[in-house]
């Protein structure tokens, strides 16, 4: 600084040299020089470098001086220049641009910080063993999942590989240099652009995401299914299980963020997203806005992937990744419909902008077999690609949801339109598609009672039960739109509920066959069975009260079993839930709402003066009856795609 420029300059009361205000409003070095320091004019604010003449003490004569006096982020202008502009527009935009590059971290600031978010999930890879251990146990469980599950559990010995490479066996330091060299690694692999050609293996396509190229998609699931996995009861005794699965929670959420913030799209993201969702959905609830923003996260993925396409599942891709991508499709747009008749919100994901086919029903180990292999499978599907032998794979749950998924979504159109004749004529049509759809499929994948004292495994009978649930559930919705204005159609709603209901007590009395079924109980129900129930709840109370013009009972339903249904469903209601458990408060209210109902029936003196009160049963039942449209369907939430083995 020259001499000149020093005895311009002026001095604080603790002796140091006053810095120009850019430089210290951003607390950053000031050069001092004068009338413009080095510092602002290396950064292009030189309009704005000022420096006020006392700057621990402003006269009142500063609040009259200029705008550039008065406002540092005012910079110096002509007055022609600010009139053209106006002055309120001016300064709003200079306030934006100083702010955004005050506050703007640094490129390389945001790698630090994501290279030390990785290095706290990798440190957690010390533990590699219990989490191969998971998901293996949670794989072997499951077989329906849009994975194949020998894709994701191959990898797991090259993670242990990856781990002693690095030697965080042995490295415990939150900063050891081991970590921090596989966390710089992680991130730079999760950068790259993932290139997909016909030729790729499943080993090839999984070298892609794990080994010497590890990315956060692959740990994310890994993270996603361990949790999962303790969710449902196949973690051994003696664990902390509700820390460890928010540790998973949150380190599966930490890997879905960096990995949406710096990886090209790519179908393992898209992958590792569904599975976070329904992590998400049992962590924080069904009604959380963080599922919800989940599920629209996915969408979103999908969309920008593209595998709502056919033509993208299939361009220069293998075969097995096709079926993967058509698998995540059917699996996201039956969420989509499913949930939006719950919400009663509107569908995102429509068939009439997609054209992804439905997956082939093969199982996973055809899917993923050398040529010869998979052509003789294929050779053995019917020419609408049914599987000819019996087979319970992940696919033929999928093709099932397709079709549901497709009902719903026509049927949704109807639910705010007005009931004209015509409207009425094309549910009715609907529900017969509905019905000859449910005929069409293969015969093994009907739901009989006797599934559940035969040689099937206790999944695969839970699945035909979701199955035929998922079919009565789209005739129950459009006979539910049609009793508003077609008094014939009541006791058809009548008739599907009553039926809905016996299903439901029939997987009650069996759901001790195996841990997962008796957890999974208490989510069929209220997704399947609580609207029904009110149907059948308010039909009592007609019934009690004497309704002039009320639906008659259909011929399967007198009295004494409308007595008999209601009572074992208020049963489950009051034991499915504990207090403390997400489910618990509309259990009880249910459970509340419906006895009063049947009191009334049971004991008639009672209907006079439930009549009389306020908040009397009707309006509890309304309420209640909206609450159900809050409640996810059970594939969503439960934690784990059950299907056949």
């Amino acid at each position: 600084m020259n001499d000149n420029a020093s005895a311009a300059t002026t001095r604080r009361r603790n002796g140091t040299i006053a810095s120009c205000e850019p430089c210290r409003k951003r607390k950053t070095r000031c050069g001092h020089e004068r009338p413009v320091c080095n510092s602002c004019q290396q950064r292009g604010l030189s309009s704005t470098c000022f420096y006020r003449p006392s700057p621990v003490k402003k006269g009142r004569s500063n609040l009259r001086g200029t705008a550039a006096d008065s406002h540092p982020l005012l910079p110096q202008a002509s007055n022609n220049h600010l009139s053209g502009r106006g002055i309120h527009q001016f300064l709003a935009q200079d306030i934006v641009e100083t702010s955004a590059h005050r506050f703007r971290p640094s490129p390389e600031a945001i790698r630090r910080e994501q290279v030390v978010s990785i290095a706290k999930v990798l440190g957690y890879l010390r533990d590699c063993e219990l989490l191969c251990n998971l998901v293996t146990a949670y794989y072997s469980a499951s077989q329906a999942s849009v994975i194949p599950s020998s894709l994701i559990s191959s990898a797991l010995p090259s993670l242990i590989q990856t781990i002693n490479k690095f030697g965080l066996f042995n490295d415990t330091a939150d900063d050891g240099p081991g970590l921090l060299r596989l966390s710089e690694d992680v991130l730079c692999s999760t950068s790259a652009q993932i290139n997909i050609n016909a030729s790729l293996t499943p080993s090839d396509f999984m070298g892609l995401y794990t080994g010497d190229t590890l990315r956060l998609e692959y740990l994310g699931i890994v993270f996603s299914v361990a949790a999962r996995s303790c969710l449902i009861g196949l973690a051994k005794e003696g664990r902390q299980h509700d820390a460890f699965i928010q540790d998973m929670y949150s380190y599966s959420t930490i890997c879905l963020r960096l990995a949406r913030e710096v990886a090209p799209i790519n179908d393992m993201l898209v992958w590792f997203g569904q599975d976070h969702l329904m992590l998400t959905a049992c962590i924080e609830g069904d009604l959380s806005e963080s599922t919800w923003r989940r599920l629209g996260e996915l969408y979103s993925d999908i969309l920008a992937l593209g595998i709502y396409r056919e033509l993208f599942n299939v361009a220069d891709t293998p075969f097995f990744l096709t079926e993967c991508r058509r698998k995540v499709f059917a699996k996201v747009y039956y969420i989509d419909k499913f949930v939006s008749t719950l919400f009663n919100r509107p569908p995102r994901l429509l068939k009439r902008y997609s054209d992804s086919k439905w997956p082939l029903d093969l199982t996973d180990a055809e899917v993923l077999a050398g040529t010869v292999e998979l052509a003789e499978a294929r050779a053995k599907l019917t020419p609408d690609g049914w599987n000819t032998e019996g087979k319970f794979c992940a696919s033929s749950w999928a093709r099932v949801r397709c079709i549901t998924a497709e009902m719903l979504e026509e049927i949704y159109k109807y639910n705010l339109r007005p009931m004209t004749v015509e409207n009425i004529t094309k549910l009715k049509n609907i529900s017969e598609r509905n019905r000859k759809a449910w005929e069409t499929i293969p015969s093994h994948l009907h739901y009989n009672t006797h599934c559940w004292t035969s040689e099937l495994h206790p999944q695969v009978c839970f699945m035909l039960t979701v199955v035929q649930l998922a079919f009565l559930q789209c005739d129950f919705q459009i006979f539910r739109i049609l009793e508003r204005s077609d008094p014939q159609s009541s006791q058809q709603l009548l008739k599907i509920s009553l039926e809905i209901i016996s299903l439901i007590h029939e997987l009650g009395s069996f759901r001790r066959k195996a841990v997962y079924l008796h957890l999974r109980f208490s989510y069929i129900i209220l997704c399947y069975g609580l609207s029904p129930a009110i149907v059948l709840a308010k039909a009592a109370q007609n019934l009690a009260r004497g309704v002039p013009h009320r639906p008659l009972l259909p011929p399967e339903l007198d009295h004494s079993k409308l007595i008999r249904t209601l009572s074992v469903f208020i049963s489950h209601l009051e034991s499915i839930s504990g207090p403390g458990e997400p489910n618990h408060d509309i259990c009880v209210q249910a459970s509340k709402t419906i006895t009063k109902m049947l009191d009334e029936l049971l004991n008639p003196s009672l209907t006079s003066l439930d009549s009389a009160s306020t908040g009397t049963p009707t309006t509890q039942l309304a309420n209640l009856d909206d609450m159900t449209l809050g409640i996810m369907g059970a594939d969503t939430i439960n934690g784990i795609d059950w299907g056949g083995v």
